[in-house]
């Protein structure tokens, strides 16, 4: 492997990823539009960055340009309960830029990609049943990739992304917030102690995704078309992982159990699928919190 496709590069994860595949001598090109920053994305002279003008045909140049062996999408717009202001950016964010992807793709003859997907697409757990818009629009997505699996060349896998945590983390995330909580001594409101959460660490997801583009165009036959899970052993209830947070910090948390509304809608139990074929998460719960216990401490979060 080459050469890789990313969009939603500066994303969380995306910057992990572009992280991890320079340090493999793997050439990163990303997707970009005319509104990114791109402030964040680590080694930028080493990035070939390619602007998407709204067209499919921009995509197309890229992919040429680039001759990526794999396309890596995490591509998206994340909001939990949409207003109607919101729709019009959560389709061209979560469903048109992706459709332009796959048809670019085709166009191209780029045949490998791996998909990232949501654990709100399945809000019964074992099946597909979204969340909330959000996640309708990234299964309707999921049934667009289906569909060029089905009429072209494309191979596909597809991760099922729980909560990514880790340090460097700009987002509001629990995680973030339980540690932040802790140190400063502030009281937390939280819901049903029982709740259970999937958690990654932002590098073994990031590891995941570069593992199974490999796997995908060495071993087709077993990773193609299959939907894979990172959060093996990593399934904590929510008192559990607050426990964690205290012993790593050395003292108790001040939380206020089921004081948070819970949603009428919430994922009661994380997807149970399977997870990545000869791939396991290396990053240990307390080893992850230690990180952002010590990048509070550094006044860095």
């Amino acid at each position: 492997m080459k050469s890789v496709l990313i969009t939603g590069a500066t994303s969380f994860l995306g910057l992990q990823i572009i992280s991890q595949i320079q340090s493999q001598n793997i050439e990163p090109h990303i997707i970009v539009r005319p509104s990114s920053d791109l402030s964040r994305i680590p080694n930028l002279e080493g990035v070939q960055c390619h602007t998407y003008d709204g067209s499919v045909n921009s995509l197309v140049t890229a992919l040429q340009v680039a001759k990526a062996d794999v396309c890596i999408n995490l591509a998206g717009a994340y909001v939990r309960e949409h207003s109607s202001s919101d729709i019009d950016s959560l389709i061209d964010s979560n469903f048109r830029f992706g459709g332009h992807l796959l048809e670019a793709m085709k166009e191209s003859r780029t045949d490998y990609l791996v998909n990232a997907g949501s654990t709100f697409q399945y809000f019964h757990s074992d099946h597909s049943a979204p969340l909330n818009l959000y996640a309708a629009i990234k299964q309707s997505f999921f049934n667009l990739i289906s569909y060029y699996a089905e009429s072209s060349d494309l191979a596909y896998v597809n991760i099922i992304l729980p909560d990514v945590y880790g340090p460097s983390d700009w987002r509001l995330k629990i995680m973030n917030r339980l540690v932040e909580a802790n140190l400063k001594e502030t009281p937390l409101e939280l819901v049903d102690r029982k709740t259970i959460l999937g958690l990654v660490h932002v590098a073994d997801a990031a590891e995941a995704f570069i593992y199974c583009a490999r796997q995908l165009m060495k071993k087709k036959n077993t990773f193609a078309g299959k939907c894979f899970g990172v959060d093996i052993g990593h399934r904590f209830r929510l008192d559990k992982i607050v426990q964690a947070v205290e012993r790593c910090c050395g003292q108790n948390s001040i939380v206020n159990w089921g004081t948070y509304p819970i949603p009428e809608r919430h994922v009661k139990v994380p997807w149970e699928g399977p997870t990545v074929p000869g791939w396991k998460p290396k990053i240990t719960l307390e080893n992850g919190i230690n990180q952002l216990v010590e990048e509070v401490r550094r006044g860095q979060l």
